[in-house]
């Protein structure tokens, strides 16, 4: 909801097309139905999202080194997020059709995936912050005393260090719900309601590979990693469409190519049920190989942190 919307809305005696405005709602409730209601509604949609620039503001004025937004304030984000979303999409209709029911859907996606993305860049910590966590995490496992393996799982959900992948995963589960929610119970037919699910099932599948890339490059030594992340999945998300595209591969003949692809969805369509289950299995084992390799890579980094660390400690004086 943009400042020119809003002043589009104000008006809108000026443009006829925005008389659309007038019948829009939020969770079924006439927001645009008069000024005040809609005036309102902007005004605390704009206090919402400022309050979350704000936080992420003070987080880095504190300390520039840590990530934008800690692992708990990302839950409660993605949560406002698919609320507010959520509402717009709920909007009462004469002819409540499929194809209504899926361009909301297609939105809700949309807008769901670039906020997923943000919270990659914003939540997955550096280098050196991974290097520390993992060299503390060898250091209490090799002296266990007051320290349990089961503080794993807890430091992963809500660590300010730990890697982001556990945090993502469930972020990415709060995003599913209303998406699996809106396809269980949209006006689709049980075919459509499958090939709802399994997009679904590719939406999540792919944005934990897309978080769990970016980790794993996140770890490169060069002081370019950033750069090297962003490119990595940029290409990742264009390169393979864009490559069957060029061929002239078409999704609706030719399903296997855009299903093991990085854009299922074109072919999803007309896809068989065990192609679709399949490729998410491929994707799957995928997205095990690349976390395997990311607790390979954190397992080094702590044996190497740690053992310089005993270096320097021996190399001190002891006179």
């Amino acid at each position: 909801m943009s400042p020119i919307d809003s002043m589009l809305y104000l008006f809108s005696s000026s443009y006829g097309s925005i008389e659309d405005w007038f019948d829009w709602q939020w969770y079924y409730l006439p927001v645009g139905a008069s000024t005040l209601g809609f005036v309102g509604f902007v005004i605390l949609n704009y206090a919402l999202w400022t309050y979350w620039i704000w936080q992420g503001l003070q987080r880095c004025f504190r300390n520039p080194n840590t990530t934008i937004l800690s692992k708990r304030q990302s839950y409660l984000l993605i949560a406002c997020f698919e609320g507010v979303i959520l509402g717009c999409a709920l909007q009462e209709e004469i002819s409540y059709s499929s194809h209504w029911a899926f361009e909301h859907l297609f939105y809700l996606t949309a807008f769901s995936t670039i906020l997923i993305f943000g919270l990659i860049a914003t939540l997955s910590p550096s280098r050196q912050t991974l290097l520390d966590w993992a060299r503390f995490r060898r250091e209490r496992v090799s002296n266990p005393q007051g320290f349990r393996k089961s503080t794993m799982v807890p430091d992963l959900i809500w660590g300010e260090k730990s890697p982001a992948v556990v945090a993502m995963a469930i972020n990415i589960v709060i995003v599913a719900i209303p998406l699996v929610t809106w396809s269980l119970f949209g006006p689709f037919d049980s075919d459509e309601k499958t090939q709802m699910l399994f997009c679904v099932a590719f939406f999540v599948s792919l944005m934990m590979i897309y978080a769990t890339i970016t980790q794993i490059m996140l770890m490169m030594r060069t002081s370019k990693r950033s750069v090297w992340a962003t490119g990595t999945i940029v290409a990742a998300v264009l390169l393979p469409p864009t490559i069957l595209g060029v061929l002239g591969i078409d999704p609706y003949h030719n399903t296997i190519p855009w299903l093991f692809s990085t854009f299922p969805w074109a072919a999803i369509e007309s896809a068989a049920i065990n192609t679709m289950f399949m490729a998410l299995l491929a994707q799957l084992s995928v997205l095990t190989l690349l976390n395997l390799q990311l607790r390979r890579q954190l397992r080094i980094a702590g044996e190497s942190a740690s053992k310089a660390l005993l270096e320097g400690r021996r190399s001190l004086p002891t006179g």
